[in-house]
């Protein structure tokens, strides 16, 4: 399920480029977080900046024990066995990884065919019922993931929230429109699937 809640403005508060992007991933988080509240549509007042911050969630149903399928995603290890091969996706950070809140995680991919140097940080940990976690570093404006965990109905019900912002304004949207969104189903359909393989069927 997609949403588009709100566009917040791109442009950062006066100073130079370096110092914009020192600041940036902390802007972004508390920006992100108050617009995700409002959930109103629209520009920045003082500027013709766009970009939007889009949503997608994904429930699924799990036939195993909440445990068990905690400690499964909650693995830094697991990560690449459900991400697809198109990504390329390699951990950079060595293993074994205790998770944690402020735990870093970084690793490379290709996105469309260029290199992306990725670092994941997390933000909440709470097992087994939820953690979410935030790109510090990547190719989106905005990329918060949360994870959450229940057990019910003889397994476990797994949500995913998803919500994200590309840069570059009105490009991003019509990067969005032609290949982004499409591209991140494809990515959580990949995850889903191979779920259903080790976990058996999914619902």
């Amino acid at each position: 399920m997609w949403d588009y809640p709100l566009s917040y403005c791109e442009r950062r508060v006066p100073g130079t480029i370096r110092e914009r992007r020192a600041t940036d991933t902390d802007e972004m988080r508390q920006s992100a977080g108050a617009l995700w509240r409002t959930g109103r549509v629209g520009k920045c007042d003082s500027c013709y900046h766009y970009s939007v911050m889009y949503e997608l969630r994904r429930n699924t149903f799990i036939p195993a024990p909440l445990p068990r399928v905690f400690e499964f995603f909650s693995s830094a290890a697991n990560l690449q066995a459900i991400t697809p091969d198109f990504l390329h996706f390699k951990m950079l950070t060595p293993e074994p990884v205790d998770l944690h809140s402020g735990t870093e995680l970084r690793y490379a991919l290709r996105v469309r065919g260029i290199p992306i140097q990725w670092k994941t940080i997390i933000e909440n940990w709470n097992p087994p019922h939820e953690f979410s976690d935030y790109q510090a570093q990547g190719p989106y404006r905005v990329w918060h993931h949360t994870h959450r965990f229940r057990a019910g109905d003889g397994g476990t019900w797994m949500e995913d929230v998803v919500r994200y912002a590309l840069p570059l304004g009105m490009l991003g949207m019509l990067a969005h429109w032609l290949v982004v969104k499409n591209d991140v189903e494809a990515i959580f359909d990949y995850r889903e699937a191979k779920i259903q393989e080790i976990f058996g069927t999914v619902r």
